[in-house]
C-alpha cells in the first residue's frame, strides 16, 4: 500500500512567483478566482492508466458567509443599479427570498478542477443571477402561463403582441425589435450563504457512453460535490422602458404576476423540478 510520501505531488496551471504569493497569503477575498483560475492537479498511475485529477487551490469551506468587504462591495452594487433604474421612465423591485437551496451555474465546467462551480461574478467573486438567466426563464413562464393553444385568434394575437413588447422580437422576424423590459444581474442583499451540497448520478457508465451502456443496478453512484446558496435573499430589478401610454394597466399587473409566479412556481436555477431555486417574491 502506498504511504503519503508516494503520491504524486500537486502541480499548478500558474506562473512562479503567483504561487509562491499565495502559498504566503493563502486566504483569497475573490471566490471566483480560487474556483476558476487557481488549480492545481495530480497523474496518478491506476490500472496502467494516468489518472488526472483537478482541484481548486483554494476550495470555498463547507459553510462560508461573505466578509465585510462583500457587504460593501453589495451596498455599491445595489445603489448603482437604483440609479439605473432611476434614469429609466418606470421600473419593478423584487425581493427574493430563497426556500431552501439555489444552484447557479451547475454544469458551467471549468479546466482549472473537476469540481461543479457555480456562477460567481469575475470581477468581485460574488453570486449572482445573470440578467439573460432571468429574462429567459421570465420568459418561459409567460409562454407557459398563457397557453395559446386554448385562446382564439384575436386572444393570440393580443398575447403575441405584448410579448413582443415586452421581451422583444428575434432577427427571424420580419423587423427585429428591442423589448421593454430591461432585467439587471441579481446580486445578494445584505449576505449570502455558500454551502456544500451533493448531485448523485447513479448510471456513470450510461452517461459516460452517452445512452450506449444500458443503466444497471450493479452501476456504482458517482458522488459529486457542487455548492449552493442557502438563507440567501436577491434584489430583482427590472426596467419598463415603455413610451407613454404603452404600458397598460392590465400589462403592468400582467408583468409583476408571472415575475411572482417564475419565483414561487418555477424556480430559478438548476433542478427546479425537485425543488431548487424555489422561493418568496415580495415586490418593493
Amino acid at each position: 500500500m502506498n504511504n503519503k510520501k508516494d503520491e504524486p505531488k500537486p502541480k499548478n496551471f500558474l506562473p512562479t512567483d503567483a504561487v509562491e504569493f499565495l502559498k504566503n497569503i493563502r486566504v483569497c477575498e475573490n471566490d471566483y478566482l480560487s474556483f476558476h483560475r487557481f488549480g492545481n492537479y495530480k497523474i496518478k498511475e491506476r490500472k496502467d492508466k494516468k489518472v488526472i485529477s483537478v482541484s481548486p487551490w483554494l476550495s470555498v469551506p463547507v459553510y462560508k458567509q461573505n466578509d465585510e468587504f462583500s457587504k460593501l462591495t453589495l451596498q455599491s452594487i445595489h445603489s448603482r443599479q437604483q440609479l439605473i433604474m432611476n434614469d429609466l421612465p418606470d421600473y419593478l423591485k423584487f425581493k427574493y427570498k430563497v426556500d431552501g437551496r439555489l444552484l447557479l451555474g451547475v454544469g458551467g465546467g471549468t479546466p482549472y478542477t473537476t469540481i461543479s462551480p457555480m456562477k460567481l461574478h469575475p470581477l468581485y467573486g460574488i453570486p449572482y443571477i445573470p440578467a439573460s438567466s432571468l429574462k429567459g426563464v421570465v420568459h418561459h413562464c409567460w409562454l407557459h402561463e398563457h397557453t395559446v393553444e386554448m385562446l382564439d385568434e384575436q386572444q393570440r394575437i393580443s398575447v403575441k403582441n405584448d410579448l413582443d413588447l415586452c421581451f422583444g422580437k428575434g432577427s427571424d422576424e420580419e423587423q427585429s425589435a428591442s423589448g421593454k423590459l430591461i432585467f439587471l444581474d441579481a446580486y445578494p442583499v445584505g449576505k449570502y450563504n455558500i454551502v456544500k451540497d451533493v448531485m448523485t448520478p447513479h448510471y456513470k457508465e450510461y452517461y459516460n457512453s452517452k445512452g450506449m451502456k444500458a443503466p444497471l443496478d450493479n452501476d456504482s453512484p458517482n458522488i459529486i460535490s457542487i455548492p449552493a446558496i442557502e438563507n440567501t435573499e436577491f434584489m430583482i430589478y427590472i426596467g419598463l422602458n415603455f413610451k407613454k401610454n404603452e404600458l397598460r394597466a392590465e400589462l403592468r399587473k400582467q408583468i409583476i404576476q408571472t415575475v411572482i409566479s417564475t419565483i414561487e412556481d418555477y424556480g430559478i436555477g438548476a433542478k427546479t423540478a425537485i425543488g431548487y431555486g424555489l422561493g418568496r417574491a415580495t415586490i418593493m
